[in-house]
């Protein structure tokens, strides 16, 4: 299979239940349909035992782009975003779906994927803690108002939705 990039001959290599192709040149990866996001969910098995590492892409020299021919069924690819809100662009062969991504691609999914993943855990902890909060208040303005309407001069009030 001839690299979609570098135009050379790319190997075969094993990973997991995974076959992919690799460019020995340009390092870019080629995913058949559904192995881009397999292979994604086995380096996040493999790294979180392994000790964090630095982040081998930062320093990749970022890839001159022309028009990419999918080296499979040798037609135009189409370039897109990554999860539509990320700033990696990715090219796809609307004809097999498979994925083509340059050497610092995967390293940069991984981190957009750590960063959502964060994030809505972020999210849902603040969700939870406002959820909370208001219950306490409320319960609060419940025992007092329990002494009589306007007894402590406090009202009930939201100080945000939650």
């Amino acid at each position: 299979m001839e690299c979609p990039a570098c135009k050379i001959s790319m190997a075969n290599h094993a990973h997991g239940k995974l076959s992919i192709d690799v460019c020995e040149k340009c390092k870019g990866i080629w995913f058949d349909k559904d192995e881009l996001s397999a292979f994604v969910n086995d380096l996040f098995k493999e790294t979180t035992t392994a000790k964090s590492q630095n982040k081998p892409h930062a320093n990749l020299p970022a890839q001159e782009e022309s028009e990419r021919m999918c080296p499979v069924c040798r037609k135009p690819m189409v370039k897109f975003k990554y999860g539509s809100t990320s700033d990696i662009t990715l090219d796809k062969c609307p004809s097999c779906k498979g994925i083509w991504t340059d050497a610092e691609e995967v390293f940069a999914i991984m981190d957009f994927i750590k960063k959502r993943r964060t994030n809505a855990k972020g999210k849902k902890l603040f969700s939870s803690c406002t959820k909370n909060v208001l219950k306490t208040q409320k319960n609060m303005m419940d025992f007092l108002e329990s002494y009589g309407p306007g007894t402590f001069g406090v009202k009930w009030r939201k100080p945000f939705s939650g």
